[in-house]
């Protein structure tokens, strides 16, 4: 009977260690689990800022050139309307020193 309580007794205690042992197991995995989301979290950030940053740098390039060519339309515009100005000009010069000489 005594011999069956330590077997018991001493099952008992390597039941006991088997499940503190499982335990500190389940805690380093859980710790390395963690670290590793850690990780990719923090990968996934600076995923984003890069992609933000292209994105940024995209819209600067897009907003320069639109910017670029709507500066060469204005200068066209411009140009058209000064030609046309002069050209009123001419005519106007035209017509009056033509009803001068009359």
């Amino acid at each position: 009977m005594v011999e069956v309580l330590k077997t018991v007794n001493q099952a008992e205690q390597e039941g006991q260690q088997l499940v503190a042992e499982a335990h500190k197991e389940a805690q380093r995995m859980l710790i390395e689990a963690e670290a590793k989301k850690q990780e990719l979290n923090d990968g996934v950030k600076k995923q984003i800022q890069e992609i933000e940053k292209k994105c940024m740098e995209t819209v600067k390039v897009e907003t320069e050139s639109y910017i670029s060519a709507l500066k060469q339309e204005n200068e066209r515009l411009i140009q058209g309307i000064q030609s046309n100005a002069i050209q009123n000009m001419d005519g106007a010069v035209k017509f009056i020193v033509a009803k001068i000489m009359e």
